[in-house]
C-alpha cells in the first residue's frame, strides 16, 4: 500500500469510472458534506462515471440514482440497482421475485433466532426500507461487543447466508451476488461493457471489511484514511490510501483525478 499521492499519473489518466462505497467513504458518521457532493458533481461534469455501491438499503440507492450526480447506484450489497436511462428510470434486481419472496421468509426466521439468543441485538433503523437483505446494527445507533458480532455472523453463515460486516452493520442475504459481482453486472447491463476487460479504466474506493472483494477486483483500489482501523483484518487491501478520512478522502481522490484530467486536455 502507498499514499494516493504516489499513484503514477499514467494509471490515473486511464480512469473513466469510479465505484465507491457510501458509509464512511462518501459520508462521515452518516453525513454527506457539501464538499463531497460538489466533488461528485465535478466528476460527472468532467465525464467520469460514478457508481455508489453500498450495503445500504434499496431506498438509498433509489434516491441516489434519482437525485445525486451519479451514473447509477447499487444497494444492499448488489441486490438491486437503479439508473436513469434514455428509456426512463430503471430498476435491476439480482434475483427473481419468486426467489426474493422465499428469501424474505428465511431472513425473518434468521432474525427471530438471533433476537432470541441475543436480546441486545437490534435491526438497523433502515431495515424497513430494505428489499433483499437483513441489516443488524452493531455500530450505528446500537453497540454490540466484538464477540457477539462474530457469533451472529456464524449463526447467519450456518443458515446459508452471505454475510459482510460494514463499518456499522452486519449485512446478510441469500444468493451468490456481492459487490464485485454487482459491479460487473451493472457495467454489463447498463453500460454494455465487460468490466473484467476494462479494469484499468475503473477504480474502487472504500473503507471497510465489506470492501475487501472490491479491493481484490480492481488493480487501482483506494482506501480512505479511516480504513486504518480495519487493515489488520483485511486479506485484500487497497493499493493506495488517501491522506484524509471519510468524505474528505473521497474528495481528495476526486480532485486528483480532475487535476490529471485537466492536465491531459
Amino acid at each position: 500500500m502507498q499514499a494516493l499521492s504516489l499513484c503514477p499519473v499514467q494509471k490515473l489518466q486511464n480512469i473513466k469510472g469510479i465505484f465507491t462505497d457510501v458509509d464512511d467513504t462518501l459520508t462521515e458518521h452518516g453525513r454527506l458534506s457539501a464538499a463531497t457532493y460538489t466533488a461528485l458533481e465535478q466528476l460527472q461534469k468532467a465525464g467520469f462515471s460514478v457508481i455508489p455501491i453500498t450495503g445500504g438499503p434499496a431506498s438509498w440507492a433509489d434516491h441516489m440514482a434519482r437525485v445525486w450526480p451519479v451514473t447509477a447506484a447499487v444497494g444492499e450489497s448488489g441486490a438491486v440497482s437503479y439508473a436513469r436511462t434514455e428509456s426512463g428510470f430503471r430498476t435491476f434486481f439480482a434475483q427473481t421475485e419468486t426467489v426474493r419472496t422465499a428469501n424474505q421468509v428465511a431472513r425473518e426466521q434468521a432474525w427471530a433466532a438471533i433476537a432470541h439468543k441475543f436480546p441486545k441485538a437490534q435491526l438497523a433503523a433502515d431495515q424497513c426500507f430494505r428489499l433483499c437483505d437483513l441489516a443488524i446494527d452493531y455500530g450505528q445507533d446500537h453497540q454490540l461487543e466484538t464477540e457477539t458480532v462474530k457469533a451472529i455472523v456464524d449463526m447467519l453463515k450456518e443458515r446459508s447466508f452471505q454475510v459482510r460486516v460494514s463499518s456499522i452493520h452486519i449485512n446478510a442475504w441469500r444468493g451468490s451476488y456481492d459487490k464485485p459481482e454487482a459491479a460487473q453486472r451493472i457495467a454489463k447491463t447498463l453500460l454494455g461493457i465487460d468490466l473484467t476487460q476494462q479494469l484499468d479504466q475503473w477504480l474502487y474506493i472504500g473503507d471497510s471489511l465489506n470492501d475487501e472483494g472490491m479491493f481484490g477486483l480492481f488493480p487501482l483500489s483506494v482506501g480512505v484514511a479511516n480504513i486504518h482501523r480495519v487493515l489488520g483484518q483485511l486479506k485484500q487491501r487497497p493499493a493506495y490510501i488517501t491522506e484524509a478520512s471519510y468524505g474528505a478522502g473521497f474528495t481528495e481522490l476526486a480532485h486528483l483525478l480532475l487535476k490529471v484530467r485537466a492536465m491531459a486536455l
